[in-house]
């Protein structure tokens, strides 16, 4: 029981698409770790402090502050051991990928994610 307890993650997704969000935040769930949702980068900075997730999924395109400008923030404010960062966006091309990457993201999930996915994204 207690190997399991140590494998669940928490999971922060950030998402100006509220319905997304909150849907990605079920499948995490019904995967079996613990999952929050933020709709904008100002609420993701205080959830980020607060939730201390293990791994942050951060759409791309949102307004006032994108995904690219807000995982800077985030890389800031966790300066040692730090979330991982995981891109989730719907643009499938490879200079957002590469984009991502260089901004600081670890990882690209595109969307729609399905529960293969966030299942081989969890598990590693």
């Amino acid at each position: 029981m207690a190997d399991q307890a140590a494998n669940i993650r928490r999971v922060l997704i950030i998402d100006d698409a509220r319905d997304v969000a909150d849907v990605t935040v079920e499948m995490v769930k019904a995967l079996g770790h613990s999952a929050e949702a933020a709709y904008d980068g100002t609420a993701a900075m205080g959830a980020a402090v607060r939730f201390q997730p293990d791994i942050i999924l951060v759409d791309l395109v949102m307004p006032e502050m994108d995904g690219f400008e807000l995982v800077r923030e985030l890389l800031n404010m966790f300066p040692g051991q730090r979330p991982r960062m995981v891109a989730y966006s719907g643009f499938k091309q490879a200079a957002f990928q590469d984009a991502a990457k260089a901004v600081g993201f670890d990882a690209y999930l595109p969307k729609p994610a399905t529960m293969v996915d966030l299942e081989k994204l969890l598990s590693s």
